[in-house]
């Protein structure tokens, strides 16, 4: 525990995806806890500005631009270098006593800002291989919290701080959840999601499959496809009733309803499906930076919370394997040798450890009382 004594104002960096913005919004509650006045910094127009709306989280847009580095767009750059400028009056207004970067292009100019201002900054790290905003501030930063301990080799050592990955740390009975969304309540569920904003390519190919492997076998699916693409997966699906689709479900009701899921291999979908003891079978994004995913694909496969598969083995004679596959993780006993894994390896506390982390880098006058270790929550 935690207690300020003067409330720290805390400016969080992040965007681009739901893996980025949740890890925020879940330290901004712990932060709010104890006093501290927190607002996030991301793209204009982005879904962080969604989901800061949704959680009564003060937001600051600012221009952004993902610049791609196999086709560099020089529209990408110019937005890059206005946000900057952007953010940097954002953080004269704010006037933080610490900014935290979350990773990914919609951070930059939030920590970049902080460099030039002087601010103290703090990075937290989601994968195995740290990304490239981390890498190119990791001088400037007062402390590196990270996901992974592997990650740590990339990095300043004696900066980094492993305090997992923060995650919304909530929980439905699997029932319950179940029924709020509109499901069979005691039907083993899988549970499809593409990321924050769906995928193209999983919508594509997993109809197929999940019908092949699960009519008649008493299993439903809820396929969250993204917003705009809900008719690319109910035009395959509108005949079957245990197959249910929905644009965006709510993520502590989906992971508390799910008894396995098939995703991308994000560090904050990984971390959540660790909280709530769900298998996976990991499909990663081809396209993703330095294949990260792959990475973080395989350190969930050796930990035996879950298989890995490429995209291209659903699109080949290998979507075979993938059928047996989701076939044999949903059998009683490895479908639970897998759950205690995934178990194993939860991010309980990790919010509240970055937090800590974020107090002490902002100078923050905080007692940190002794732990008491005679009982545990």
């Amino acid at each position: 525990m935690i207690e300020a004594s003067h409330s720290l104002r805390v400016l969080l960096a992040a965007g681009g995806t739901a893996g980025h913005v949740f890890p925020a919004i879940a330290v901004s509650k712990e932060l709010e806890a104890l006093g501290a006045n927190c607002a996030l910094i991301g793209s204009t127009g982005g879904m962080e500005e969604r989901l800061a709306a949704e959680v009564s989280l003060e937001f600051y847009g600012v221009r952004s631009g993902k610049i791609d580095r196999s086709r560099p767009d020089p529209r990408a750059v110019w937005n890059a270098l206005a946000g900057f400028g952007d953010a940097v009056s954002v953080t004269r207004k704010f006037e933080p006593d610490v900014t935290v970067g979350f990773g990914g292009f919609a951070s930059f100019p939030g920590v970049a800002a902080a460099w030039l201002t002087r601010t103290p900054l703090v990075m937290h790290e989601a994968n195995a291989y740290p990304g490239l905003v981390t890498r190119t501030f990791k001088g400037a930063s007062r402390a590196i919290g990270l996901a992974d301990a592997a990650t740590m080799t990339h990095l300043p050592a004696q900066k980094c701080t492993v305090v997992g990955m923060p995650v919304r740390e909530m929980r439905l009975e699997p029932a319950a959840a179940r029924v709020q969304l509109g499901l069979e309540p005691d039907l083993p569920t899988v549970l499809v999601m593409g990321g924050s904003q769906g995928s193209v390519a999983l919508n594509r190919l997993l109809p197929e499959l999940l019908i092949r492997a699960l009519e008649g076998q008493g299993v439903q699916v809820l396929h969250q496809t993204g917003r705009g693409r809900l008719n690319e997966v109910r035009l395959q699906t509108a005949h079957l009733p245990w197959y249910h689709c929905a644009e965006f479900v709510d993520g502590v009701a989906a992971w508390s309803a799910a008894t396995l899921a098939i995703t991308r291999a994000g560090m904050s979908t990984i971390a959540d499906a660790a909280f709530h003891g769900v298998p996976l079978l990991l499909v990663p994004l081809p396209s993703s930076s330095e294949d990260h995913q792959v990475s973080n694909a395989k350190s969930v496969q050796i930990r035996g919370a879950g298989r890995w598969y490429a995209q291209s083995d659903l699109e080949t004679d290998l979507k075979d394997d993938f059928v047996r596959g989701m076939l044999d993780c949903l059998q009683p006993e490895i479908l639970g040798a897998m759950r205690a894994a995934a178990l194993q390896s939860s991010p309980v506390g990790a919010a509240k450890r970055l937090a800590s982390l974020i107090f002490t880098a902002g100078r923050a006058k905080t007692v940190l009382p002794t732990r008491d270790t005679s009982s545990h929550e």
